[in-house]
C-alpha cells in the first residue's frame, strides 16, 4: 500500500522488517530495489536486487524480471551499452516481454 501511495520511506522500513521471513525474502528483495530505484538510490536498488538474484533460478521467468530491473538501474545511472546488451538477453527469452523492444531501440538511437 505504501508502494502505490509512493511512500518509499515507510514502504522501505516495512519491507526491511518482512525480508526476515523467509517465505516473503524475494518479493521483500525485489520491492526493497524498487523503491530505492523509484528514490534514484541506485546503488541500494542493485544491492537488494543481487540478493533477490541469490534466490531465483538462473533462466527463469523470475531471473528475467530480476534482469529488466537491473537493465533499467543501469540506464538511469547512464551504463547504457551494459544496459542495452541485458535488455537485448532477454529478448533472447522472450521478445514480448514488457517494453523491452521499445527500451533497446531507444538505447541504440541514443547510443
Amino acid at each position: 500500500a505504501f508502494m502505490e501511495q509512493e511512500l518509499f520511506d515507510e514502504a522501505i522500513e516495512e519491507f526491511l522488517l518482512s525480508v526476515k521471513s523467509e517465505s516473503l525474502e524475494l518479493d521483500s528483495y525485489v520491492a526493497l530495489a524498487i523503491c530505492y530505484k523509484a528514490i534514484k538510490k541506485s546503488e541500494e536498488a542493485m544491492r537488494y536486487l543481487n540478493k533477490a538474484f541469490t534466490k531465483v533460478k538462473e533462466g527463469s521467468f523470475q531471473y528475467y524480471s530480476l534482469k529488466y530491473e537491473e537493465a533499467e538501474l543501469l540506464q538511469m545511472k547512464g551504463e547504457s551499452k551494459k544496459a542495452l546488451k541485458i535488455f537485448q538477453e532477454i529478448k533472447k527469452w522472450n521478445p514480448d516481454y514488457r517494453d523491452v523492444q521499445d527500451k533497446i531501440k531507444k538505447l541504440k538511437k541514443s547510443g
